[in-house]
């Protein structure tokens, strides 16, 4: 798997947003999404529900009503 992450990160200039989907799959998966963003040439498109994280974004103590 390491060679695979090396080689997408040299292939896209970033890093796969492994903790991005660990949640909704094992190391097999996450193998499998690595190898096919390399097979199709395009860089792994994170849902938007991920890019927040698992609080949608919010820092910790911030409140919606803080002015």
């Amino acid at each position: 798997m390491f060679e695979l992450l090396c080689e997408y990160a040299r292939k896209f200039g970033q890093d796969f947003p492994i903790s991005a989907v660990m949640d909704d799959s094992n190391e097999n998966g996450v193998v499998q999404l690595v190898q096919k963003c390399l097979a199709d040439g395009k860089p792994y498109d994170v849902p938007k529900q991920a890019k927040g994280g698992k609080d949608g974004g919010k820092e910790k103590g911030k409140s919606d009503k803080a002015k």
